[in-house]
């Protein structure tokens, strides 16, 4: 089956304020939102819910690009809630408090 591409930009673009963003790109979400950190803020979406689990990232993975990514969602108002490995649903990042284990390489 062949998936059109397009960039996070030109899929919201006509959105003003989108209520969930789900990104699920089997492996590739960590660097969806890297590269869409100019536009993610919470008055522009208000929760968004991604998969991230370190012990399925490459050994060459640049992990300055995680902790840019969590640092940049803390700064501007998320908070990351992370679930065990095996457990449902899968990381979401929302408005509320929570304690942030920080992945280091």
């Amino acid at each position: 089956i062949e998936v059109g591409v397009i960039p996070l930009s030109e899929g919201v673009a006509d959105l003003p304020v989108v209520d969930l963003l789900k990104i699920d790109t089997e492996g590739y979400e960590i660097d969806i939102m890297y590269s869409s950190l100019d536009m993610v803020h919470p008055s522009r979406f208000k929760h968004i819910t991604f998969e991230f689990s370190p012990s399925r990232i490459p050994h060459e993975f640049p992990w300055t690009m995680v902790n840019r990514t969590f640092h940049h969602l803390r700064s501007v108002g998320y908070y990351l809630y992370l679930q065990p490995a095996n457990s449902l649903p899968p990381s979401v990042i929302r408005k509320k408090r929570c304690r942030i284990p920080k992945y280091l390489p």
